[in-house]
């Protein structure tokens, strides 16, 4: 596997909450810095495909998202 870039940030997450028939759906949100965003090539509207796994970082279970176009 090749890395080009690796930043290590503190992302907000935030949610949004809707209602259909009496049941509540939520979606969460990661809002990136945008100077950070470009950086990557991400742009509004790009799909991303994202897989969030807990990993072991110096003995600590962390949880990690990786993200690809």
């Amino acid at each position: 596997m090749l890395v080009y870039k690796v930043i290590s940030l503190k992302a907000k997450v935030w949610a949004k909450k809707t209602t259909k028939q009496g049941k509540i759906y939520r979606t969460l949100y990661v809002v990136i810095p945008s100077p950070i965003a470009e950086g990557l090539n991400i742009n509004e509207g790009d799909i991303l495909k994202v897989t969030v796994k807990q990993v072991e970082i110096n003995g600590r279970k962390v949880n990690a998202i990786i993200y690809y176009k």
